[in-house]
C-alpha cells in the first residue's frame, strides 16, 4: 500500500512524475555529420526527433514528414524545433550521467541546505545548456541537409538572382534612357547653336554685301561725277 501511494503520489505530481520520467534511460544520441550522397536523410533523422519530441512541452509535436511535404508543414516544422521547449529535469540528466548531487535531506541548517540548492542549481544549469545545444546543432544539421530546405532555398535564390537581374537590366535600361535623352538634348542644345550661328554669319554676309553694293555704287556714282566734270571742263 505503501509503494502504492508513493507511486500516485508521484504520478499526481507533474514535477515529480517529470523527474521519474527523466530518470528512464534514454538514447540522446544525435548526429554530428551527414553525408547525403550515401545517407538517407529521412531515414536518420526521423527516428532522432521522435525520440526527443517525447520530451516538449507543447503538444502535439509536428512530425519530420515525406518529400513530398509542402514546404509551409516543413519550415514550421523547423520553427516548432528552432524554439523547442523540454520538460526534462537536467538533475535527473546529470544522475544519469553520474553526477553526484547533493540531497538537501542530509542538510544540517539552512545554510547548508541554501549552499546545497545552490551547487544542485549550477549543475542543473549546465545540463540544461548541454541539452538545449544538443537539440539546436541536431536541428541544425537537419535543416541544413534536409533536401526540401535545400530545394526551397535555390528556388529562392534563383528568384532573388532573377529579380536582381531584372532590377540591373531596369537600371542599365533607364541610364541608358537618361543618358540618350541627355545626348538628343545636347546634339539638340549644338545644332540650335549652330543654326543661330549660321544665321547670324549669313545675316553678316548680307550686311556685307549691303555694304559692298552700297560702296559700288558710291564708287560708281563718284566716278560718273567725275567723268561729267571733265567733259564739261573741256566744253568749257
Amino acid at each position: 500500500f505503501a509503494h502504492t501511494q508513493d507511486a500516485y503520489d508521484c504520478l499526481a505530481d507533474q514535477k515529480k512524475r517529470r523527474q521519474f520520467d527523466s530518470l528512464r534511460p534514454f538514447d540522446d544520441a544525435t548526429p554530428t555529420k551527414f553525408n547525403g550522397m550515401l545517407q538517407d536523410f529521412y531515414k536518420v533523422f526521423r527516428s532522432v526527433f521522435e525520440r526527443n519530441a517525447r520530451f516538449s512541452v507543447k503538444k502535439p509535436v509536428p512530425g519530420l514528414g515525406e518529400q513530398d511535404t509542402p514546404i509551409d508543414e516543413v519550415r514550421n516544422f523547423y520553427k516548432f524545433w528552432n524554439t523547442f521547449e523540454t520538460w526534462r529535469d537536467p538533475l535527473a540528466d546529470a544522475q544519469l550521467n553520474g553526477e553526484e548531487l547533493c540531497d538537501l535531506k542530509d542538510a544540517e541548517n539552512r545554510e547548508e541546505r541554501r549552499w546545497m540548492e545552490r551547487e544542485n542549481a549550477k549543475l542543473a544549469n549546465r545540463y540544461r545548456k548541454a541539452e538545449l545545444e544538443r537539440i539546436f546543432d541536431m536541428v541544425k544539421l537537419a535543416q541544413e541537409n534536409d533536401p526540401r530546405v535545400i530545394a526551397d532555398n535555390e528556388e529562392k535564390k534563383a528568384a532573388k538572382d532573377a529579380a536582381a537581374l531584372a532590377k540591373s537590366t531596369a537600371a542599365a535600361d533607364a541610364a541608358a534612357a537618361k543618358q540618350k535623352a541627355e545626348d538628343d538634348k545636347k546634339a539638340a542644345l549644338e545644332q540650335a547653336e549652330a543654326a543661330k550661328i549660321a544665321e547670324k554669319a549669313a545675316k553678316k554676309a548680307e550686311k556685307d554685301a549691303a555694304r559692298r553694293l552700297i560702296k559700288e555704287k558710291r564708287l560708281e556714282t563718284k566716278a560718273t561725277l567725275l567723268s561729267v566734270g571733265s567733259v564739261s571742263e573741256r566744253v568749257c
